[in-house]
């Protein structure tokens, strides 16, 4: 009996049936015979929390959020490289060719896929900590991922550094000095125009931008750290 739920909560975070589980359980919510003490209703309600869980990286604060975002991509465009290699079709998300559309997607996922899922949990939550703790943070990053798609920015992978062309105006905005150099007409002034009317902070410009010049940093002292490593054996 307990590995036989155990399996069913493993199978229910297949995405591959994810809109038809939250389609049955908003009706089943809605009946006027729904009951969290019946044994059927109580599983259903447990698997509709194992699926926020699953998507739980959407409703953390928005430097933790695009940090897993970045190795959900890496993941995913393994994964499509692998595929390919194997002559197989390749998942969707999965084609690194077409990261330069991340933000876009992400919004998406975050508009038609977590917060309608998080919102069935709240309808049956009744101390409202899942609109207050998740889905308030869930709808402030995702006006963040809006933010980025609009502006066109390249969102580098786990360990990049942004282009050239991005990261003077996201500096600019994050010293908030005024006295970053950005050529008129450039793209990045492009980008710069369209951050002043955006809602993205200086968190999450931090996040975007000092991250990867601490891994890039990391990565050059391990580099060093092996080169002396290998004069001194020699």
């Amino acid at each position: 009996m307990v590995r036989s739920l155990i399996i069913d909560l493993i199978l229910a975070t297949d995405m591959k049936n994810h809109f038809e589980t939250v389609s049955r359980f908003r009706v089943r919510r809605n009946a006027l015979d729904f009951d969290l003490s019946s044994e059927e209703d109580f599983w259903f309600a447990v698997k509709i929390i194992m699926k926020c869980a699953d998507l739980s990286h959407c409703s953390v604060p928005w430097s933790q959020h695009f940090q897993w975002c970045q190795r959900l991509s890496v993941e995913f465009y393994d994964q499509g490289d692998e595929e390919v290699a194997r002559h197989l079709p390749m998942s969707p998300l999965c084609d690194r060719e077409k990261h330069s559309e991340v933000a876009k997607s992400q919004l998406g996922f975050m508009s038609f896929v977590a917060v309608p899922l998080f919102e069935e949990l709240m309808a049956i939550d009744g101390t409202g900590n899942i609109e207050k703790y998740c889905i308030s943070v869930m709808k402030t990053n995702a006006s963040h991922w809006e933010a980025l798609s609009s502006a066109a920015v390249p969102v580098p992978l786990l360990g990049e550094a942004p282009s050239p062309d991005v990261a003077p105006p996201l500096l600019h905005l994050i010293d908030g000095s005024g006295a970053a150099a950005v050529h008129p007409g450039s793209k990045a002034a492009e980008i710069a125009n369209r951050y002043a009317s955006s809602t993205v902070t200086t968190l999450d410009l931090t996040c975007l931008v000092y991250r990867t010049q601490l891994n890039r940093a990391r990565r050059s002292s391990q580099q060093s750290g092996r080169r002396v490593s290998e004069g001194t054996s020699a």
